[in-house]
């Protein structure tokens, strides 16, 4: 902790009392952690429409692979 940091909490200790000061942390981790919840969620919800949409591209590019493979082999009786 830094030398300002270390004042303050020194003199957050000697007006609120430390247990006033811990209350006020724990608050503030809680809100931290709601926010880091939120992100995390938003963040999953993306890598999973993502992930949707390259599951897509893939049964797309099998169909077309398919109808190529069809197209070569009709291509072939006619040669």
């Amino acid at each position: 902790m830094t030398q300002p940091a270390k004042q303050a909490v020194v003199s957050n200790k000697t007006t609120e009392g430390a247990l006033d000061v811990l209350a006020i942390l724990s608050g503030e981790v809680v809100s931290l952690s709601d926010e880091f919840s939120k992100r995390m969620k938003a963040l999953a919800g993306r890598i999973e429409e993502v992930a949707l949409t390259v599951e897509a591209e893939r049964e797309s590019n099998a169909e077309a692979i398919v109808k190529a493979k069809r197209l070569q082999e009709a291509l072939r009786e006619f040669a």
